[in-house]
């Protein structure tokens, strides 16, 4: 109260008007607040002192309608309300109009437009295109590289061997969906950040002429370590009769190399096997062909590893390695899809290691009622660009628990989207991002809660140093209709050089009531405080950068339970953290 009471001197004094008495003013003040859904008592705090993301924004509406400026900017009001609190501010705003003030409301949503009367909406790209604004205008003429494509990928597909008539059709929608799509660049929001100006030359977009040829991948090293029965796989294929689901849970493995599978352990147990003349009735359910990425792997598919685990069966746990050649020019596009029916288990690791060309991995995941699919990927870069979309859908009473560690590369974006589509679905989510040198890493997050009683957590770290560049977009959606969400997002990041750079921007989109939701992204550097406490303890100042910075890491891998994945992810990342400068 004294801050407002203090402003409203100043304004009055500007302006040689009467100040209010201070019973006036108390009168008004705990009315407005009343108006506004704030507890009256609450203006004793000091400013926004314990108050909520939506009890913030009510308060700057608050100041809005007490303080009556003549000019007034607005900048996303609406982010982080749930409906009804959209409804009270835009109330606020609407009271608040006046001919004698103006405002300026910038918001990146049109729900608060629909609630606000106003004059003149303005979109800056329009505005920009009819000489509005003092802008370049973006005609939307850019460049699409893709219908010139096409004829490639038609001779392309002629030359493989004859598909099945699911693929062939598969092809067709595809090479026939590219002919309208654009890629995204920079003047697409979702990628604002992690521009790809290698994708526009064509050679880095068409099926490499090598196609055929694939890189010898053996196992990784870390099996024996942290795997029981490790010792019976060798870099060939293991025998059928080991795999029954008697000696499950154990560790099968499965490799793309240059887009192709060049190793799988059958399974019938738990239906992992290549889709070849028959298309699983799971297949292309979650990925959408209006997507550029999706169409392009669609077109140039060849291989699709279907994992089918049945109801109430626990699969154990499925290696999956992918890896380009460094050498490799175009683009190579596998393929993944996995059903985990009603009450069924499944460990999923993936290692990608894209050195060269463009690398377009789509993968689909169904979990039926009741089933647990615990999914681990770790991506290491190279000189080539990694672009990975996951699709899940989460049926009712089933768990999704997702780790991404991303390792740094010339290009590397993943993409998670995940639907909680019944009730009960849950989903935990944890990732860490680490970029040296002038490495690149883009990681996007969406949650959509279409059901009710779902629950999200989504704990995700950063770490920049050298010109590396993290990237880190989360969204929950939460439309109207449902309730009992219960949702939370944070993003933390630590900067370890003045060139490095980080860019977070977490996002709640909230239509309904009844809802528990939070969000937040922090930057900053090392700790000063944490460095000087451990330096006066006698330990050097080489070690204390490291172990907080370890700390840091490691707390959203340990968000997860702890199994032997989790155990290798982490020697895996403590390796990495000692290579920061």
């Amino acid at each position: 109260l004294e801050f407002l009471k203090a402003s409203l001197e100043a304004i009055c004094n500007a302006r040689g008007t009467p100040m209010l008495s201070t019973a006036e003013f108390m009168k008004r003040a705990r009315a407005l607040a009343s108006e506004l859904g704030l507890d009256p008592d609450m203006l004793k705090r000091g400013v926004n002192e314990g108050f909520s993301g939506g009890e913030k924004k009510r308060n700057e509406i608050l100041q809005l309608r007490l303080l009556e400026p003549r000019f007034a900017l607005l900048d996303e009001t609406d982010s982080g309300l749930d409906i009804d609190a959209l409804k009270l501010v835009a109330a606020g705003i609407n009271a608040a109009r006046s001919p004698d003030r103006a405002f300026l409301l910038i918001t990146h949503y049109q729900r608060l437009l629909d609630f606000v009367t106003r004059n003149l909406p303005m979109n800056l790209k329009r505005a920009a295109m009819a000489g509005l604004l003092n802008m370049p205008a973006d005609t939307g003429t850019r460049p699409n590289p893709l219908p010139a494509l096409l004829p490639e990928l038609v001779a392309a597909h002629a030359r493989l061997d004859a598909p099945p008539a699911w693929l062939s059709r598969m092809r067709s929608d595809a090479l026939a969906a590219l002919q309208g799509l654009q890629l995204p660049d920079e003047h697409t929001e979702a990628w604002r950040y992690t521009s790809l100006p290698a994708l526009r030359e064509r050679a880095n977009l068409a099926a490499p002429a090598g196609a055929d040829s694939a890189l010898p991948v053996p196992p990784p090293t870390w099996l024996n370590a942290h795997w029981l029965n490790a010792d019976a796989l060798d870099a060939g294929s293991t025998p059928a009769s080991m795999l029954t689901a008697e000696r499950a849970p154990r560790l099968r493995r499965a490799t793309f190399s240059n887009g192709k599978l060049t190793h799988i352990d059958a399974d019938q147990a738990i239906g992992f096997a290549v889709a070849t003349r028959k298309v699983p009735d799971h297949f292309a359910k979650l990925a959408p062909l209006q997507d550029g990425f999706v169409a392009l792997n669609g077109a140039l598919m060849h291989d699709v590893l279907c994992i089918d685990v049945p109801p109430g069966h626990d699969g154990g746990s499925v290696l999956l390695q992918h890896c380009t050649a460094a050498a490799l020019q175009g683009q190579v596009a596998p393929r993944v899809c996995i059903r985990l029916q009603r009450h069924a288990q499944l460990t999923l690791i993936e290692d990608l290691s894209p050195s060269g060309g463009l690398h377009n991995l789509i993968a689909e995941i169904e979990l039926a009622p009741g089933a647990q699919l615990r999914h681990w990927r770790a991506t290491r870069g190279g000189n080539g660009v990694s672009v990975a979309r996951t699709y899940v859908r989460v049926q009712r009473g089933a768990h999704y628990q997702g780790y991404q560690q991303l390792e740094g590369g010339l290009r590397v974006r993943e993409e998670l989207q995940i639907e909680l589509a019944e009730e009960g679905a849950q989903a935990s989510l944890a990732g860490v991002g680490h970029v040296l040198g002038r490495d690149h890493a883009d990681l996007s997050l969406r949650v959509v809660h279409g059901a009710s009683h779902t629950r999200s957590s989504s704990q995700y770290r950063g770490i920049a140093g050298g010109r590396g560049r993290f990237v880190f977009r989360g969204q929950i959606h939460i439309p109207e209709g449902v309730r009992g969400i219960d949702a939370a997002l944070t993003n933390k990041n630590i900067l370890l050089s003045n060139d490095a750079e980080i860019d977070t921007r977490p996002e709640l989109t909230i239509n309904a009531d009844d809802v528990r939701c939070s969000h937040g992204a922090t930057v900053g550097q090392l700790d000063g405080d944490a460095l000087f406490l451990m330096r006066a303890r006698g330990i050097d100042e080489a070690l204390a950068r490291a172990l907080i910075k370890r700390a840091f890491a490691m707390a959203a891998l340990f968000a997860l339970p702890e199994d032997a994945v989790r155990g290798y992810l982490q020697e895996r990342l403590q390796t990495l953290l000692e290579s920061v400068s």
